[in-house]
């Protein structure tokens, strides 16, 4: 029977770039990914002379959707890119709950709270929501994705290391990213295709695979 995998992320691209294999081989394994994306658009980026429209962050999450083989994309706040601090926790955490509620999903993957604070706050409002409550099921599998900065990171990223093979996906997963034009930056700049192809092949050689996409494992009930 096929899966039912829910990705959630701070921006669009960070789905890609932390987890983005993982999705392209699950897709085609025939098993249902529903990426949410906590925040889109209203940021100028420091290498942009403009900031990029939320249509365009949109449209730029649509095709690397596409080319990943998501099943569904949810958007739960647009125009809040690097603003989700000022959002209430509560509102954060109710609107994942909805989304947790309204299906069961073997397997939840979320970001490790980076020195970014969109994933400070997204971090600390999935936590909550994964909690155990009445009427819902725990998932099968939750682990949290690396972010682009692996270098930049305050603190140890707590859980089992769990690897998983994408070499056969690395491809699509470079393909998908590059579909972020708003946000490729030069190499050896970390959100740049060469980068996440230097990653991939790192974790590869700590895990006897060509490439491989790293997860810190929080929970897993067998």
């Amino acid at each position: 029977m096929a899966d039912r995998i829910l990705v959630i992320a701070p921006h669009a691209d960070d789905e890609v770039v932390g987890c983005g294999g993982m999705i392209a081989r699950r897709a085609l394994e025939g098993h249902h990914v529903h990426v949410v994306i906590a925040a889109i658009g209203g940021l100028k980026h420091r290498h942009l002379e403009i900031a990029a429209s939320t249509e365009q962050r949109k449209q730029e999450l649509a095709t690397a959707a596409g080319i990943l083989g998501v099943s569904r994309v949810t958007i739960l706040f647009e125009g809040m890119d690097m603003r989700m601090d000022t959002v209430p926790q509560l509102d954060i955490v109710s609107r994942l709950d909805e989304i947790l509620d309204e299906q069961y999903y073997d397997e939840v993957y979320f970001p490790y709270a980076s020195h970014n604070h969109d994933h400070q706050e997204l971090f600390r409002a999935t936590f909550a929501a994964m909690r155990m409550t009445t009427g819902r099921r725990l998932p099968r599998l939750s682990a949290l994705y690396e972010y682009a900065f692996v270098g930049w990171t305050p603190g140890e990223i707590q859980g089992g290391k769990m690897y998983l093979d994408i070499a056969a996906h690395l491809d699509t997963k470079v393909q998908a990213f590059e579909a972020y034009e708003s946000q490729i930056r030069p190499f050896p700049h970390p959100c740049s295709p060469e980068a996440i192809r230097v990653l991939a092949a790192m974790r590869g050689v700590e895990s006897g695979c060509a490439a491989s996409e790293l997860f810190y494992l929080q929970k897993m009930v067998v």
